[in-house]
């Protein structure tokens, strides 16, 4: 029997205080998206395992009733895929891996359920691709009524991604502010392509469809860290 004794090396950050509450609206021309980088951190050399744990309050009234966009949100990413008026970017850094709220049509990812009446708020596992704007896979998906949140749309999201080399364990659940009563929980697997020892947290509002009244989201930041062993 071999006995082994792991001394975890722990990188633990959280966003600056004026910068835990921000608002994102995609007024560009589609496709496009408004995107906000979290903070930072590097992989060291040694570590084998990584985690990131991001908990965070959105308020999305627009997108979470009637909008056919949706909210991105990735850890073990690098950089981001907009450029500042909010156009793709041909040689963006690579992506990381995370969830996707809001309209997410099956015909595009069919891990999706089907929802041809736009009665339900998909929360799916995404897998980031950004140097095509197509290029992101959904490899897990829930969804849950919009008539949930008749009442209050802001929703608190717990998202967690255990990576080991290039493959993550992502686990995202969804509960609603007023009540606290679980909307979705989705579980899934992801690869990471990003090549870098970079580890940013990357906060995303997608502008695909060019509805004529934008959605708007809050992004109020709880908690973002960075595990590495």
């Amino acid at each position: 029997m071999c006995l082994w004794l792991v001394v975890p090396l722990v990188l633990l950050g959280a966003a600056p205080a004026d910068a835990q509450t921000f608002t994102l609206t995609s007024v560009c021309k589609t496709p496009c998206g408004q995107d906000y980088l979290g903070p930072v951190w590097t992989k060291p050399g040694s570590a084998l395992f990584e985690e990131h744990f991001i908990q965070v309050r959105l308020d999305a009234a627009v997108l979470m009733r009637s909008a056919s966009e949706h909210i991105a949100i990735s850890g073990m990413a690098s950089g981001r895929p907009f450029r500042p008026g909010g156009t793709f970017s041909p040689d963006a850094s690579n992506g990381g891996v995370g969830i996707a709220l809001g309209r997410i049509d099956k015909a595009s990812h069919d891990a999706c359920p089907e929802d041809t009446a736009s009665e339900y708020v998909e929360l799916g596992i995404e897998q980031f691709g950004w140097r095509d704007p197509f290029a992101s896979k959904i490899t897990a998906c829930t969804n849950f009524r919009k008539s949930l949140l008749a009442s209050n749309t802001t929703v608190l999201l717990s998202l967690s991604i255990k990576c080991s080399g290039n493959l993550c364990a992502v686990t995202a659940g969804l509960t609603h502010d007023g009540t606290g009563a679980q909307l979705a929980s989705v579980s899934g697997y992801a690869t990471v392509a990003n090549p870098t020892a970079t580890r940013n947290i990357w906060y995303a509002l997608t502008n695909f469809q060019g509805e004529k009244v934008e959605p708007s989201v809050t992004f109020q930041v709880i908690r973002q860290t960075y595990t590495a062993r």
